[in-house]
């Protein structure tokens, strides 16, 4: 049953890829799916220390899941990929300038980032959850009041600590 999900999959993520490739450059004027094609080459940006989804130690080949699914992807048309580590708080701008042909990690799919960019369908989805030990009687957000709080600059995480400023300190 899993061989048969991966065989339906592969080919429907590889026709939404291909389509958001098309447009996926914010300023770039030319069409970016026929430059990769021509060149057999693709920039992809991806965010190093996000394992086990994509991560990497300086100079040497990225591994994870989205590596190996985009690997998977761009082999079968004998596309080859350079993977381009992202500050993850610039990928936008890595995009836009054309230093990547796509950003492929972790993001947020709503109506401002739609204004800016294609994205492809969803194929992973995850909720953020915050673990702390048992004892620690955090059970919401509220809860977490004048607690020092962390989250990675340009991330969900960050982006949903903003939203609760009374509550957390900066």
């Amino acid at each position: 049953m899993k061989k048969i999900k991966t065989y339906l999959l592969i080919p429907l993520l590889l026709l939404l890829i291909f389509m958001s490739l098309t447009a996926y450059g914010l300023s770039q004027k030319e069409n970016t799916w026929e430059k990769v094609e021509e060149s057999k080459t693709i920039t992809i940006g991806y965010e190093a220390d996000f394992a086990p989804l994509s991560s990497s130690q300086e100079k040497q080949k990225p591994t994870g899941f989205n590596v190996a699914l985009a690997e998977a992807i761009f082999d079968s048309y004998d596309i080859r990929i350079r993977w381009r580590a992202l500050d993850w708080s610039s990928k936008e701008k890595a995009l836009r300038e054309g230093e990547v042909d796509l950003i492929w990690g972790p993001y947020i799919v709503n109506k401002a980032h739609k204004k800016d960019m294609l994205f492809s369908q969803t194929y992973l989805t995850s909720r953020t959850v915050l673990l702390v030990p048992r004892e620690a009687n955090i059970y919401n957000i509220g809860d977490m009041h004048d607690l020092l709080v962390g989250g990675q600059k340009a991330s969900v995480e960050y982006e949903i600590f903003g939203k609760y400023p009374h509550v957390l300190k900066n």
